[in-house]
């Protein structure tokens, strides 16, 4: 089941959502509903939806202002925005925020329908991916020996802090020109410590990493977006889209064009 909230500075357009959704024969159930971004954080806070849908231009608080407070306080939270405005600078801020989808107005209902299925699939994968993660864990603890030597696990524990600190430093920061020596600089260890724990933890350099990290947020838009892939390129951090499309084909097998038909 999905509950969803709506926010839309137009009272036609939130009884014309609910009712769109009622229709659809689904499992998704319309938590509340808002006419601006404050009212709308209310109803978020109050209710803790599945997915979010908002409009952009609203009084008191637009929605973008309204997504990113949401994303900080429950980043799992799916957005979709709306809007009349087919701005790139617009989109591509709203990637920044983590928003899941940028749709524009008006919306046709088989549309929504879609976009409403595929966030239906990511929320039902995020939950069986933390379920299978939190038994890893589980099972990780389990098996490490109760006399295990107090010195070795702290340097291990160590490590491990360090490294989950340098990919949450990609994930923030993968749409910007980052390197090995700024997330060095970011955690304060030396470049060359760094990228040996770095490769000897994941089994990959930092570099590896951060591409096949950027194509994934790239497949991901291709999927869920209709953009270009210069714009795509520059949402996952490649000023250059040749040299993106080069890596695309070197991690995928394709090129980002061929993959957007073959998903269509």
């Amino acid at each position: 089941m999905l509950n969803i909230v709506i926010v839309d500075d137009e009272q036609i357009v939130l009884d014309g959502m609910k009712t769109v959704l009622k229709s659809a024969g689904r499992d998704w159930q319309v938590a509340g509903t808002a006419v601006n971004g404050v009212q709308g954080l209310e109803v978020i806070r109050s209710s803790r939806p599945d997915v979010v849908i908002t409009d952009i231009k609203m009084p008191d608080m637009d929605g973008l202002e309204m997504s990113r407070l949401v994303k900080e306080e429950f980043p799992d939270t799916v957005i979709f925005v709306f809007s009349g405005y087919a701005e790139f600078n617009l989109a591509q801020k709203a990637i920044d925020l983590g928003v899941y989808n940028y749709l524009l107005k008006p919306m046709k209902y088989m549309e929504i329908y879609a976009a409403l299925e595929k966030a239906e699939e990511f929320v039902v994968e995020r939950r069986r991916a933390r379920l299978e993660q939190e038994e890893q864990v589980k099972r990780l603890k389990s098996s490490i020996p109760l006399l295990k030597e107090q010195d070795a696990g702290q340097k291990q524990k160590h490590r491990t802090k360090i490294i989950g600190e340098v990919l949450n430093y990609i994930e923030e920061n993968y749409s910007k020109n980052i390197s090995l020596k700024e997330a060095s600089e970011k955690v304060y260890l030396n470049i060359n410590y760094l990228s040996e724990i770095f490769k000897a933890e994941l089994g990959e350099n930092f570099t590896e990493y951060l591409k096949k990290y950027r194509v994934k947020k790239a497949i991901e838009l291709l999927k869920r977006m209709d953009l270009k892939i210069y714009q795509i390129a520059e949402m996952v951090g490649y000023s250059d889209s040749k040299h993106f499309s080069q890596v695309f084909k070197e991690i995928t097998g394709v090129s980002p064009k061929d993959y957007n038909i073959s998903s269509r």
